[in-house]
This record gives C-alpha cells, structure tokens and sequence, in this order.
C-alpha cells in the first residue's frame, strides 16, 4: 500500500500541481509507517510551494503535519485551529 502511494505522490509531483490532496493518508498502513507518511508530507509541504490539503479521522495525525486544522460537524465547518508562525510541527 506504501509504495502505491509513493508514486502517486511522485506522480503528483512531476505534475507541479498547485494543490495536493490526501484523502485518508495513514487510513490503511501499520502504525510503524505513520511516521513516514507524517515524514512525507510534511517535508512536501515545507519544500514545495503547493497547498497540501489533508482529509483525516485522525486528529492527532492532521495537528502534527499542518499549519490549520479544519474540524467539520455534518457537513459544517466547527472548529478552526490555526498553528501559531514559528511554532514547532512536532
């Protein structure tokens, strides 16, 4: 599942996309891989110059590899936390 997903990413990448889209990313791997997946995203986004948009159940996981967390209640947007300039992505 891992390696499907790396060339997807690879393949997204040669497109120069503006916008990155994960649906799910940690969703279907070993707990041992989140890390990589966290590692990943958050070196794409920090490298490149593409908004990286992530759809995740996992909280912890969104807090970790973003800059604003969007929390939706059926369908209507909740909460809103945004991670302050300089802070840590830890």
């Amino acid at each position: 599942m891992w390696s499907a997903a790396v060339v997807a990413i690879a393949r997204a990448m040669a497109m120069r996309l503006k916008v990155l889209l994960y649906d799910e990313p940690a969703s279907a791997l070993d707990p041992e891989l989140i890390g990589d997946v966290l590692n990943v995203i958050r070196n794409i986004a920090k490298s490149t110059d593409m908004t990286v948009l992530t759809i995740t159940h996992k909280i912890r996981f969104a807090e970790k590899i973003s800059d604003r967390v969007v929390m939706f209640d059926h369908g209507l947007d909740a909460v809103c936390r945004a991670r302050q300039r300089g802070s840590s992505r830890t």
